[in-house]
């Protein structure tokens, strides 16, 4: 299905329409890694670039909060095997 400006919309997991699919997310923050500024990453995807800056700092703060939550399992881990 594409709109009016000929962008082509998707269907995500959940079933909603999105012009970007989680999963390109990552390929949105490595192209910001390889120092393309948020207008290019924004042409290439079709959206502002305040958009693509948004959708990059959701994957950014998304992957801290897994490390976190890895972080802190494993800290659950090795306290208990110091209790036993």
């Amino acid at each position: 299905m594409a709109d009016g400006r000929e962008r082509v919309w998707k269907l995500n997991e959940d079933g909603f329409r999105c012009l970007i699919l989680r999963a390109e997310h990552r390929n949105m923050f490595m192209l910001r890694r390889k120092k393309l500024t948020y207008k290019a990453i924004g042409d290439l995807y079709q959206v502002s670039r305040n958009h693509a800056r948004q959708l990059v700092a959701r994957h950014i703060r998304h992957r801290r909060a897994k490390v976190y939550r890895y972080l802190k399992i494993r800290n659950k881990r090795i306290n208990q095997n110091e209790m036993v």
